[in-house]
């Protein structure tokens, strides 16, 4: 009587993104990262949300639903990547953290937790938004993304600079060129700002938010631009930048991304 065939064990790595609407599905670079950038032995789930701060992220229960799903057993290995900074720099004051106690503090917690249950975390700095001044990228986030490095090199966490390596990106584009990675087209104004080297900053009061019922005329339309969020365009790019930056900083991870 023949023996039954030996079935080889499965082996499944899971990646796990935390992070804020320009990590999220559809805004951000994370639908792309696992759907064109990890092999078929790794489970890639993004747990981004978009309007979250590390303070957020943890008071609207997502910290926990991270937790949750890393006590789940049956991975060979999990990896969380953490990408936060965008709403931290908020000016509200229920989103927003201070930049070098409350946000280096909830990273660090982040990262001591997802260690705890076994996890490797791997921390990026914040995307680069596609503001330009005179030519040249105008990086608001850096203080946060210096913030992240801290931390890093503190626990001895695997870092990427995404903040550094998409401001490169951007910056080699330029301001016209940028711009095809935005959601929504630039209008004529936006276009011919971003010609001469300058990008618009939208100006919207929050009392008088914009609806779809909003004349097309009305002066609030004037800029649609929020030069921080991604097309399918741009959220390739960034994935990109994202998969070869991992093979550098997480050797471990190498084996399981397509770069």
């Amino acid at each position: 009587m023949n023996a039954p065939p030996v079935r080889l064990a499965i082996h499944t790595t899971r990646i796990i993104l935390v992070g804020d609407s320009t990590v999220a599905p559809q805004t951000g670079w994370g639908g792309l990262f696992c759907g064109l950038h990890v092999k078929e032995d790794v489970a890639c789930l993004n747990l981004a949300r978009g309007g979250r701060s590390t303070r957020t992220y943890q008071t609207d229960g997502l910290w926990s639903l991270v937790k949750d799903e890393l006590k789940v057993p049956g991975y060979q290995a999990n990896f969380v990547l953490i990408q936060m900074g965008h709403n931290d720099k908020s000016l509200d004051p229920i989103i927003g953290t201070e930049l070098k106690k409350e946000f280096p503090g909830n990273l660090r917690l982040f990262v001591e937790e997802a260690r705890t249950l076994g996890a490797t975390p791997i921390l990026l700095t914040p995307l680069a938004t596609r503001h330009f001044k005179s030519y040249r990228i105008n990086n608001t986030l850096l203080p946060w993304a210096e913030q992240v490095e801290k931390i890093g090199e503190e626990l001895n966490v695997p870092i990427l600079n995404l903040n550094k390596q998409s401001a490169a990106l951007f910056q080699r584009l330029g301001a016209t060129g940028s711009a095809a990675f935005s959601a929504v087209a630039p209008t004529e104004s936006e276009r011919k700002a971003a010609e001469d080297g300058t990008t618009l900053a939208p100006r919207l009061p929050k009392s008088t938010p914009i609806t779809a019922e909003t004349p097309v005329d009305d002066p609030r339309r004037k800029f649609t631009q929020d030069y921080t969020h991604l097309n399918a365009a741009g959220a390739e790019a960034v994935s990109a930048l994202v998969a070869s930056g991992l093979a550098v900083a997480s050797p471990e991870l190498r084996s399981h991304l397509v770069p």
